[in-house]
């Protein structure tokens, strides 16, 4: 059995990113705005050049194109949360949600305490589950994480299910859109809080984190499999410490002193590698504010930059300088900033464009954030 609910779709090239909902794309040789139903960053799937699967929307705000799904290496990814959870009740309805077998959705969009729930669920014996849906765009290596991006929304209602009472129980189930992951583990290097929140309800709400077969016509087939959630690595490994890369725009060039050296600071990205072994979060809080003691290199550059990104990648390895050895693969060093208690030729990088906006780059963040702890914490079990 199939599920089909897309028609009509389009392919387009992405462009650019205007707002949490408006991307900019061509379509058939001309430029184009498209609705994007999804606030999540999707870093690794919105880069230049990707492919867009349009669907016609009508005048939605001047919009007559939603972004439904973008291809990653070829491979469809929904991206369309509203329609993940169709997907999701059409499973939960046939039995191909293990965990859900023999109930079915009563109820959609269910105001619980102060949220809302995805679908209300019930099997022939009135057992009722309140569940919520996650769409989960983020996978790399045979891992699958969610969130992408902080979500105090999505703690309020992982505490909401955790709380539950008279008899209801709860689930959360985070639909992966790709048949080869193999482990799900909750986003610590984005949403700690999310990961914790998790951890601590997961004795009394069902985790389902689902692998969904989808077609290239975007038909979604009753065939899924459970991913493994490997509790371990958050227990070991979400930690408020570890490295992190600071993104800072310079709109002009600037000229700074360090110490007595002068430094000429082109227009462009700059991309600071850190770390902190404790109060990591804390660390990046620092290096956000513009007014401050000044006392590392980065202090002053901050002084005269803008931040554009900050990126913790949580662990107790020390990768700080390994992490600053294949950034300088990629961007440009200027030897001998940020380096001086390490015998690192650099640890801040230039780059004339937007790092998030390199293939290589987010390559780069994947691999620390959720490539090494495949080849690290698991395939060695």
């Amino acid at each position: 059995m199939e599920l089909s609910l897309f028609n009509d779709l389009e392919e387009a090239v992405f462009v650019e990113r205007l707002n949490r909902f408006v991307v900019e794309c061509t379509l058939r040789g001309r430029t184009i705005r498209a609705y994007l139903p999804n606030p999540g960053r999707l870093w690794e799937l919105l880069l230049p050049g990707a492919t867009l699967l349009l669907e016609p929307a009508g005048k939605r705000d001047g919009l007559p194109y939603t972004v439904v799904a973008v291809k990653r290496q070829e491979h469809p990814v929904i991206v369309h949360t509203h329609r993940t959870n169709q997907i999701a009740g059409f499973l939960i309805e046939n039995g191909a949600v293990p965990g859900l077998e023999g109930f079915r959705p009563v109820r959609e969009e269910v105001g619980w305490g102060h949220s809302r729930f995805d679908l209300l669920l019930e099997n022939h014996r009135g057992e009722r589950i309140l569940t919520e849906v996650k769409s989960v765009t983020l996978y790399s290596n045979g891992l699958a994480m969610f969130p992408d991006a902080p979500t105090k929304r999505g703690v309020r209602q992982l505490e909401t299910l955790g709380g539950l009472k008279g008899g209801v129980k709860g689930a959360v189930v985070f639909v992966v859109f790709s048949e080869k992951v193999e482990y799900f583990l909750p986003e610590f290097h984005i949403d700690p809080a999310f990961a914790r929140t998790l951890m601590r309800i997961k004795p009394s709400v069902r985790v389902i984190p689902l692998a969904v077969s989808l077609a290239d016509t975007l038909r979604v087939s009753t065939t899924t499999r459970r991913l493994a959630i490997p509790w371990h690595i958050v227990e070991t490994e979400a930690d408020d410490r570890g490295a992190y890369m600071l993104i800072l725009k310079a709109d002009t060039p600037k000229r700074i002193t360090l110490g007595q050296t002068p430094l000429e600071l082109k227009e462009g990205y700059y991309v600071y590698v850190g770390s902190a072994r404790r109060g990591l979060s804390k660390r990046l809080s620092r290096h956000m504010r513009k007014r401050k003691k000044r006392f590392w290199h980065i202090d002053y550059i901050r002084a005269v930059t803008t931040p554009a990104g900050a990126i913790p990648v949580r662990t107790k390895d020390p990768i700080e300088c390994e992490l600053a050895e294949k950034l300088g693969g990629l961007l440009s060093p200027l030897k001998g900033v940020g380096s001086t208690d390490c015998r690192c030729p650099a640890h801040l990088f230039y780059s004339p464009l937007d790092p998030l906006k390199i293939r290589e780059f987010i390559a780069l963040v994947l691999h620390y954030r959720m490539d090494r702890l495949v080849e690290t914490r698991l395939r060695k079990l």
